[in-house]
């Protein structure tokens, strides 16, 4: 009997024992798996971010880029229209110009600069 109580107490040690030991193993796994949780969690948003500042920075070189474009459009579009208007100036010169010569020997100043007003008055511009 006195066997049995000295069995039955070592029985107990290693009973404890293996609970210890399964308590700490339980309580090692479980902060490893918490750990390896929120370094996902981190790397997922680093991830997360990264992948939408690339994005941001590459429509923000995309509207730069149509920005650009779209100046460079109004600035051909304004070149031609200086164009244009220096073309139709010349033009009106020229016509101011040949109604003076055809008429400044039997006209007034005054008639001639009336029919200049007129004549020029009557041009369409821009297919008009």
């Amino acid at each position: 009997m006195d066997l049995h109580k000295k069995l039955s107490l070592f029985h107990y040690f290693h009973i404890i024992a293996l609970i210890l030991f399964l308590t700490f193993a339980s309580i090692f796994f479980a902060l490893n798996f918490y750990n390896a949780k929120i370094k996902f969690e981190t790397e997922s948003h680093r991830l997360q971010k990264e992948y939408s500042d690339a994005k941001k920075k590459m429509l923000i070189m995309e509207v730069d880029r149509f920005v650009a474009h779209i100046e460079e459009k109004r600035q051909e579009a304004y070149a031609q229209a200086q164009e244009l208007v220096k073309a139709r100036v010349y033009e009106a010169y020229e016509i101011a110009t040949k109604i003076y010569q055809a008429y400044h020997k039997t006209h007034s100043d005054a008639q001639i600069a009336a029919m200049i007003v007129d004549t020029l008055r009557l041009l369409r511009y821009e297919n008009n």
